[in-house]
């Protein structure tokens, strides 16, 4: 009994490898998308988690941790598209700048020139 379930561990973890690779594929176009939409320069926190994210799940592949990486990789597309929305829900550079800073969004009108 034990020699047919170790014939199946290969295929179980060449199954896991491939179900995170899809996973770390789809986050990084996630972030391609995000770059191309300029969340690098007007959605900074939210670019920079997805970045990281992203790395993250790469590193976690690497060391053969596919459930971490595929977690890991969901995070990145989750930051990426919340990225891509801020950019485009504001068309004021000072707001997408300052999304996620709450103590200049709540600035009176002008202070800030």
């Amino acid at each position: 009994m034990t020699m047919r379930w170790l014939s199946w561990m290969p295929l179980l973890l060449c199954s896991c490898a491939a179900k995170g690779t899809y996973h770390i594929a789809q986050a990084q176009a996630a972030v391609e998308l995000a770059r191309a939409d300029e969340a690098e320069e007007f959605a900074v926190y939210a670019w920079t988690m997805a970045e990281s994210y992203l790395i993250k799940a790469r590193e976690e592949y690497a060391y053969a941790d596919y459930e971490a990486a595929e977690r890991y990789a969901a995070e990145a597309e989750r930051w990426a598209n919340k990225a891509r929305d801020a950019v485009r829900e504001s068309n004021d550079p000072l707001q997408r700048a300052t999304e996620d800073v709450p103590e200049l969004r709540d600035m009176p009108e002008g202070s800030l020139r």
